[in-house]
Formats: C-alpha cells, structure tokens, sequence
C-alpha cells in the first residue's frame, strides 16, 4: 500500500485552515486515510498563484520545490530522516519552508477536489510548528 521508493506527497490542513506540503523521502510515514484512498500523488501547485515571501528554516542542496510552493502560500515539511544515520532520526517531518502570508482552505478548497485528499491535523498550528510526529493511523514504508 505505501508508494515505496516514490518522493510521495500528501497534503494536510492545521486547526485555522492553513495548508502544508509533506513529503516523504520515500519512507516517511503517510496517514493510512490518504494511503487508503488511492490518491493522486502529485498535483502542481504552480497552478495556484504567487501571493508570498518565504522564510527558509533549513538550508537545502536544491531548495526550487519548497520556494514555489510557499511563494503559493503553503507550508513545506520534509521526512529529512531520510538523509541522516539512523542514530540522528527525529522520526518527525521538519519543517522547511513557511510563506510570509499563509493561503486559507476555505480559499482554494475546491482546488483539491478530485486531485489529493487533503488531511485535517487538529491542535496543530503551521505557523507554530517546526516539527509533525504522526502517531496514530499512519502507514510506514518497509525499510
């Protein structure tokens, strides 16, 4: 059921209606809803309009993907475990970029339908965030 070895991602909203970005380096865990629904692994963001400044909370090789979707408004969280020794996993997606002016689901709810499944992550505030722990109902990848 995990989209093994795929850079796979998948879409949430915090409890004020903020939108990230989560990919997973292809073993990071994925909500077993959005695993279980068969969605569309990919949509381009590029379809949404610039309307941000971004800040970068770590520095990246290639940091293209995450500066075009937060120009767009959305936050980017990565599976960086991906790229550590084991003895250095957080076990947490990071997040990596956040746009200045964060875009609203009730703005663009329409543009997920029939795209992705867009999770809600209650008691989570992007903007507050640094760190996403999936704890229940998740599906990891065999490593």
């Amino acid at each position: 059921m995990y989209p093994s070895g795929t850079d796979a991602e998948w879409f949430a909203s915090d409890e004020v209606g903020h939108i990230a970005r989560f990919t997973t380096g292809g073993v990071g865990p994925i909500p077993k809803t959005i695993v279980e629904s068969n969605p569309s692994w990919f949509f381009d963001v590029e379809d949404l309009s610039v309307r941000s400044d971004v800040k970068f909370l770590q520095k990246l090789p290639r940091p293209d993907d995450f500066l075009e979707l937060s120009k767009r408004g959305v936050y980017g969280f990565d599976w960086c475990d991906v790229h550590r020794k084991k003895n250095q996993h957080t076990k947490k997606y990071e997040l990596i970029s956040k746009p200045c002016m964060p875009i609203q689901l009730d703005e663009i709810g329409s543009f997920f339908v029939g795209k992705t499944l867009l999770v809600k992550l209650p008691r989570i505030r992007f903007q507050y965030t640094e760190f996403v722990e999936l704890i229940e109902d998740i599906i990891w990848s065999v490593e």
